[in-house]
């Protein structure tokens, strides 16, 4: 997970570490835009955000709100 809060932090995303109902720690990294529907930015940073999930095995990511956050969370 600290690979993932390094690259976050040198790419410039805003995130913050949470704690999941059953004791999970993640991090909720914000991808929100202005406007009714997601713009282009915003689905290219969650593309980003998928690609670099999936170099690590135990790493899972979803998509919160409507394109508003990713949660990253440990499998």
């Amino acid at each position: 997970m600290n690979r993932i809060i390094k690259w976050l932090d040198e790419n410039g995303f805003a995130f913050r570490q949470v704690v999941m109902t059953d004791g999970k720690k993640g991090l909720m990294v914000d991808t929100d835009y202005d406007g009714l529907y997601p713009t282009r930015e915003c689905i290219g940073k969650q593309q980003a955000i998928k690609a670099k999930a999936r170099r690590f095995k135990n790493i899972k990511v979803e998509s919160r709100g409507y394109y508003t956050a990713m949660l990253i969370t440990e499998a």
